[in-house]
C-alpha cells in the first residue's frame, strides 16, 4: 500500500502555494521628537557614568556702580559655581535605559528583510522618544501656569506669555512654543500663523513648524505629559532646561541555545530645570 504524502500545513491553507515573506516591511508609526533639541542639551557625551553629577556654570547679572575716588569698588561674581558660595546648577545622570530586541534564527534566515537595520532604527527611535518624554515632565514646573486645563490656545494667551518672558528679560532668540496636535489645531485659526504674509513654508510639514510666532519656533509633539483634560505645553527659551546624554555603542549577542540573536542599545542621560523664569507653562485643550 502506498504511503500518503503529507502536505505542509502552510501549503494546505494557501491552496498548495507556499507562503513567502517579502523584502518590504511596514514601519511603525512614529511621533515627532522635537523637545530634546529645543533646549540646552549636550548630545552623546562619552565620559558619563550612572550616578554622576555634572555642574553647569550660569552667568549672573552684574550691576554697574559709580566710581568713588580713593575707594575700591565692591565686586560681584559673574557666575555660579561650586566654589563661589552661590547656588550652582547641576544635572544628575540618573537615567539608564535600553531597547533590547530578539530575533530568532529562522525568521532571520527565511526573510529577505535586513532585520538588523530595521531593528536599530526602531531602537534609536525608542531611546530618543524616552528622552523626549522625560524632558517634557519638567514643563509643568517652569514659571507659572498661564491658563486653566482644557483652554483653547488663543492669540491673547500667546501674547500674555510672551509678555511674561519679556518682563523677565528673557532673550527673544531661541524661544520655542511646544504644543500638541490640539494646540496646532487652535493655531491654524490664526491668520498670522498660516498666511504667506507671515510664514514662508505655509502649512505644517514636520514637527518643527515654519517660521517663528512672536519670536518662538513652533514645535508639535504627541509626547507631552497629560493633565486631567489636556497636556502640559510650554513657551520657553532654550536655556530654561538642560540635558546631557550618552548613547552606548550598539551590540549584538548570539544565544545559540535559545536560537536567537539579541540586538541592544543603551543610553545614559539626565535632565534639569536651569532657569525657572525662562519658561511659562500652559495646558492644552485636549490630550
Amino acid at each position: 500500500m502506498a504511503l500518503a504524502t503529507r502536505v505542509p500545513s502552510n501549503m494546505e491553507t494557501a491552496g498548495f502555494l507556499p507562503q513567502q515573506w517579502t523584502a518590504k516591511t511596514i514601519d511603525a508609526a512614529e511621533n515627532e521628537l522635537v523637545c530634546w533639541d529645543a533646549f540646552d542639551t549636550d548630545q552623546w557625551r562619552t565620559d558619563l557614568k550612572k550616578g554622576a553629577r555634572l555642574y553647569i556654570p550660569l552667568t549672573t547679572h552684574i550691576t554697574a556702580i559709580e566710581v568713588v575716588v580713593g575707594t575700591i569698588g565692591s565686586a560681584a561674581s559673574a557666575s555660579t559655581d561650586i566654589t563661589s558660595g552661590q547656588t550652582a546648577k547641576y544635572i544628575d545622570i540618573d537615567k539608564w535605559v535600553e531597547a533590547p530586541h530578539d530575533i530568532d534564527e529562522m525568521s532571520d534566515l527565511q526573510t529577505q528583510v535586513s532585520w538588523q537595520g530595521k531593528i536599530q532604527k526602531e531602537q534609536g527611535y525608542a531611546i530618543a522618544k524616552y528622552m523626549d518624554t522625560v524632558i517634557n515632565t519638567l514643563f509643568s514646573s517652569l514659571g507659572t501656569t498661564a491658563c486653566s486645563d482644557g483652554t483653547t490656545l488663543s492669540d491673547d494667551l500667546l501674547l500674555e506669555m510672551t509678555e511674561t518672558l519679556n518682563e523677565a528679560d528673557v532673550p527673544n532668540s531661541e524661544r520655542s512654543l511646544i504644543i500638541d496636535p490640539s494646540g496646532l489645531r487652535d493655531l491654524m485659526a490664526f491668520d498670522k500663523f498660516i498666511s504667506s504674509q507671515y510664514t514662508s513654508t505655509g502649512a505644517v510639514t514636520s514637527g518643527v513648524i515654519g517660521k517663528s510666532l512672536y519670536g518662538a519656533t513652533v514645535r508639535v509633539t504627541n509626547n507631552l505629559v497629560a493633565s486631567a483634560i489636556g497636556a502640559y505645553a510650554v513657551l520657553a527659551h532654550k536655556l530654561a532646561l538642560g540635558g546631557i546624554s550618552q548613547m552606548q555603542t550598539a551590540w549584538a549577542e548570539d544565544h545559540k541555545s535559545y536560537h536567537i540573536t539579541r540586538y541592544n542599545i543603551e543610553a545614559l542621560f539626565g535632565v534639569q530645570e536651569l532657569r525657572d523664569s525662562y519658561g511659562v507653562n500652559f495646558l492644552t485643550r485636549k490630550k
